[in-house]
C-alpha cells in the first residue's frame, strides 16, 4: 500500500509540475501577445497622429488660400462699383 501512495505521490507531483509548466508558458504567451498588440496600437496611434497633423496644417494654409482669394475678389468688386459709381455720376451729370 505504500508503494501505491508512493507511485501516486510521484503521479500527482509530475502532473502538477507539468501543469504548473504549461500555465506558465500560457502566462508568458498571453503576455508577449498583449504587450505585441499594445506596442502596435502606439504605433499606429503614432502615425494616424503624424497624418493627421500633416493633413489638418495643409487644410488651414488651404483655408487661408481660400479666404485671401475671397478678399481680394471682394476688394476688387468694391473697386469695379466705385469705378462704375463715378462713371455712372460722370455720364448721367453730362444730360
Amino acid at each position: 500500500m505504500a508503494k501505491k501512495n508512493k507511485s501516486i505521490v510521484a503521479l500527482f507531483s509530475s502532473n502538477y509540475d507539468n501543469v504548473l509548466e504549461k500555465t506558465s508558458n500560457l502566462n508568458n504567451l498571453a503576455l508577449k501577445s498583449t504587450e505585441n498588440t499594445i506596442i502596435g496600437a502606439i504605433e499606429t496611434a503614432t502615425k494616424w497622429h503624424s497624418f493627421t497633423e500633416k493633413k489638418v496644417k495643409n487644410g488651414l494654409q488651404i483655408s487661408a488660400d481660400k479666404q485671401e482669394i475671397v478678399f481680394d475678389t471682394l476688394e476688387n468688386v468694391k473697386s469695379q462699383l466705385s469705378n462704375g459709381i463715378t462713371r455712372s455720376k460722370k455720364l448721367f451729370s453730362k444730360n
